[in-house]
């Protein structure tokens, strides 16, 4: 029978983008409530501060919108700035704007969603990567 390792990621710091709301807000916690501490990386900024303020000295937020890699590569270095490294990425951003059937999808808002959910992941990945990799 598989041994489960409790606080697998204790002591770890964790950068995110996203985080300020729904799975993301709900990860960052868990990971703080783990032992972790986190970077949040997102474009609500005071929510962001919000989240971070009451997370006891374990999490700090910097206002990055994802879709931008200068400002993954800054988040990624505020990140081990104040950190002193990062052992796990989480790309969590993501954006949905408005609801109703997908003809009444705009151009723009196809745009947007794809920009945020492909360039967050992508730029993450390699800023952290390389960071991590070290």
């Amino acid at each position: 029978m598989p041994v489960f390792q409790e606080n697998l990621f204790a002591g770890k710091v964790a950068f995110f983008t996203g985080g300020t709301s729904g799975i993301g807000q709900a990860t960052v916690r868990k990971f703080v409530d783990e032992g972790d501490d986190v970077m949040i990386a997102a474009r609500r900024e005071e929510k962001g501060r919000s989240i971070a303020a009451s997370l006891d000295g374990h999490a700090d937020f910097i206002r990055t919108d994802v879709r931008h890699e200068d400002q993954i590569a800054r988040a990624v270095e505020a990140t081990v700035h104040c950190f002193g490294r990062i052992d796990c990425l989480f790309n969590n951003a993501g954006e949905v704007k408005g609801d109703g059937p997908v003809d009444a999808v705009t151009p723009a808002a196809y745009t947007l969603l794809s920009e945020t959910l492909l360039a967050s992941v992508v730029y993450g990945t390699q800023h952290a990567a390389h960071v991590m990799r070290a």
